[in-house]
C-alpha cells in the first residue's frame, strides 16, 4: 500500500537543532534499513524503512533528508505499509507505517555532496529524531 507523492505534501520541519549535525543518531532513537540505493548521474532510488524504537507507528511523521554541510533539503516520497517489519521483529508494537520509497531526481537539487538522513517525530509521544545514514550521492 503506496501513498502516492501526487498525494503527499513534504511538511515544514526544523533541524536546527540539531546542527552541527555531527554524530548518526541525534535525538530519540531511530531503526531503519535502506534496502534499496541505486544512484545514476540524475536520480537516486531509495527503498527502506525506519521508526522511533519502542513505540508504534501509527502516530509517526517520517521525512526523508538529503543533508549538504550545515543545510538540508527535505525530499519527496510515497510511504508504504510494511507489515513485514512488526513481524520479522516479532515487535509487540505496530510497525507497518514505517515503509517509505523514493526517486530523488537531481535536478530538484543544488550541486553538491549530501548525504541522506531520516528525520521522525510523534505529536502523541512527543519523541523525534534525526539518524544519518551512510547513503551519499554527488549533484553536479
Amino acid at each position: 500500500h503506496f501513498i502516492l507523492k501526487s498525494d503527499y505534501t513534504p511538511r515544514k520541519i526544523d533541524l536546527t537543532e540539531f546542527l552541527p549535525i555531527t554524530k548518526n543518531q541525534n535525538g530519540d532513537d531511530i531503526a531503519f534499513n535502506i534496502e534499496k540505493f541505486d544512484v545514476t548521474s540524475s536520480e537516486a532510488i531509495i527503498i527502506g524503512w525506519a521508526h522511533l524504537l519502542k513505540q508504534t507507528t501509527q502516530n509517526s511523521e517520517l521525512q526523508i533528508v538529503a543533508i549538504n554541510k550545515d543545510s538540508y533539503e527535505i525530499l519527496q516520497f510515497e510511504k508504504a505499509r510494511r507489515d513485514d517489519v512488526t513481524t520479522y521483529f516479532k515487535s509487540e508494537f505496530d510497525l507497518s507505517n514505517s515503509g517509505f520509497s523514493s526517486k530523488i531526481m537531481f535536478k530538484n537539487l543544488k550541486p553538491g555532496e549530501y548525504t541522506l538522513g531520516i528525520y521522525i517525530s510523534d505529536n502523541k509521544t512527543k519523541k523525534k529524531g534525526l539518524t544519518i545514514t551512510d547513503k551519499k550521492f554527488v549533484v553536479k
